[in-house]
């Protein structure tokens, strides 16, 4: 079941991704109020439509077993109200409110995972648990995440063409960026489904998703400081910008150590207690995750820098050579090496995307000096 559900998100999430077109990110910059609220709800609402179908196609046109079908499809529905949440987050953020999203996620989190848990329990069916997720998540965005947005704005899409195409063709770049992220996530599963099973998968993707449970932490901070970053930028405090920047790599940098160090020192434990005792046997999996956990929280805080300052078109090549690296190092590695291949090849892949975010940021930072003089 972990297996068909982590490739059930496999499959989904970079299309997903890429139809968000990141607008979150693009609304709660737009320091300056270029678009309304009701151009990015349009425009959500359309490109998650279009993601469904998109998926719908894939499956239809794929050789999936009719239960994998089944899942993905439930996953792709769970994730479309998720990312008409995600659009009212970003209003939220636009104004500097966190505390809406900080209580809807743990709502939402909460709800999910009694709800999930069960189903699961109850009717041993992954299908049904994950559509229990699905109407979860529509409940909460009904009655508290656009109930919450009324006092900003009216919630109504706005659909006029010309606004329409030019804040599409803006995302676009965001958008085909996200997908590649997604894609550099999913392409070790791909290659763990093709050569060791589902199996071998779920105990990889249970490991990586104690990353991502870390990372949660990451991304509130980055987003919630992205609307001030962003302010700095546009009124070239220099100063400022640097001093908040800073600040932001220092906690990631914290988190990074102490999420390694717990996995050096207490592996074992940990994989022990939170799964089964058969997990611990893939401690060095572990710890190689956990090692491009650390590099990629500090990635995603220089995204936050990039993204505050809209240079999105840079990301496009960055992730592009991100993805191919993952690749061509799966391919290398997880024929061999299994499941500790594609956490040693995502490691690497990691390091790329970090590389890349220093010099793009050294050069967004030489440019706000040069502002300043």
């Amino acid at each position: 079941m972990v297996g068909q559900f982590a490739f059930g998100l496999a499959i989904s999430a970079p299309v997903i991704m890429f139809t968000n077109l990141q607008l979150r990110a693009i609304e709660a910059t737009d320091a300056k109020s270029k678009y309304k609220f009701g151009d990015y709800f349009g425009l959500r609402v359309l490109m998650t439509i279009l993601s469904f179908v998109i998926i719908m196609a894939f499956i239809y046109f794929g050789d999936y077993p009719r239960e994998t079908a089944l899942v993905v499809l439930a996953v792709a529905l769970a994730k479309a109200f998720e990312s008409i949440s995600d659009i009212v987050y970003g209003l939220m953020q636009k104004h500097e409110r966190m505390d809406y999203i900080g209580i809807s996620m743990i709502l939402k989190g909460f709800a999910s995972l009694i709800v999930f848990g069960l189903l699961i329990w109850f009717t041993r069916n992954l299908m049904i648990a994950i559509l229990g997720l699905s109407v979860t998540w529509l409940a909460l965005l009904i009655m508290y995440d656009l109930r919450n947005a009324r006092m900003w704005e009216i919630l109504q899409p706005r659909m006029e063409k010309n606004i329409f195409m030019r804040l599409f063709w803006l995302a676009f770049p965001l958008g085909f960026v996200a997908m590649l992220v997604s894609l550099s996530d999913n392409i070790p599963r791909y290659y763990i489904v093709s050569f060791q099973g589902e199996s071998d998968l779920g105990y990889f993707a249970s490991m990586a998703y104690i990353i991502m449970a870390v990372q949660k932490v990451i991304i509130a901070f980055g987003e919630s400081a992205r609307p001030r970053l962003a302010k700095y930028f546009v009124e070239k405090r220099t100063d400022e910008f640097r001093k908040l920047f800073l600040r932001m790599l220092s906690f990631g940098l914290l988190v990074g150590i102490s999420v390694l160090m717990v996995s050096i020192l207490f592996g074992r434990e940990v994989l022990t207690i939170l799964y089964k005792p058969d997990y611990a046997e893939h401690v060095d999996v572990f710890i190689w995750l956990m090692i491009g956990g650390g590099i990629y929280y500090l990635s995603l805080l220089f995204n936050d820098s990039m993204i505050a300052a809209q240079y999105f078109r840079i990301q496009v090549p960055m992730f592009l050579s991100v993805s191919i690296s993952i690749v061509i190092l799966c391919a290398l590695f997880v024929p061999e090496r299994g499941i500790l291949g594609a956490a040693q090849a995502l490691v690497l892949g990691r390091l790329i995307h970090l590389l890349w975010g220093i010099a793009i940021n050294t050069h967004i930072y030489r440019k706000l000096v040069s502002h300043k003089h």
